[in-house]
């Protein structure tokens, strides 16, 4: 009874670990858009002072 109960408990801490992984993932690329995004718009700003 133990040592399911264990293995139950490792499934569970793997897939918390599957989802913080994932989750830290997603806020890393939505901070990378957002950094080209005001890249981007700095970037054509400047080809309009440019003009």
């Amino acid at each position: 009874m133990n040592t399911h109960v264990s293995e139950i408990f490792i499934q569970v801490r793997q897939k918390e670990t599957e989802l913080t992984v994932s989750v830290s993932q997603s806020s890393i690329d939505v901070d990378t858009n957002t950094a080209l995004r005001s890249y981007f718009r700095r970037s054509v700003e400047a080809s309009h002072d440019l003009a």
